[in-house]
């Protein structure tokens, strides 16, 4: 079996898989937190911060899905495709 060694590689697609999936909780988690702060004080500047926590949270995400993404495509080049 030539791929014999690269057997475990995927393994570390599920643990990126599971570090988007927590960044994900974690950051609407902050911004439930903010909007909450936001709602009861009703600050103009509030609304603002919580904006651009939430395209902080946006843009997390989608570099996280990329970087999935780019691992998951390396990693079956490499698995199925060794000599590529």
């Amino acid at each position: 079996m030539p791929n014999a060694g690269n057997t475990a590689v995927p393994e570390r697609n599920w643990f990126l898989l599971l570090a988007i999936v927590i960044g994900i909780i974690r950051g609407v988690a902050q911004l439930y937190d903010q909007c909450r702060v936001v709602l009861a004080e009703g600050n103009l500047e509030d609304w603002l911060q919580l904006a651009q926590i939430a395209i902080d949270v946006a843009i997390e995400i989608i570099r996280g899905v990329a970087r999935f993404y780019d691992q998951y495509r390396t990693t079956a080049r490499m698995c199925y495709w060794p000599n590529n």
